[in-house]
């Protein structure tokens, strides 16, 4: 447990710059799935292209 919190400490900055990555690669893209299109959260709308 000890090493999983060093890790998040020392790469906290590489996390959270993946996380918005994925999240407007999210919000600029469709779901795979024919039948589900989930809502997008408000907070994702300032990051979708249009």
């Amino acid at each position: 447990m000890i090493n999983m919190k060093l890790f998040i400490k020392k790469h906290s900055n590489m996390i959270a710059s993946l996380a918005m990555a994925f999240s407007f690669l999210a919000a600029n893209s469709r779901c795979v799935c024919i039948f589900h299109q989930p809502e997008m959260p408000d907070d994702l709308r300032y990051l979708h292209k249009q």
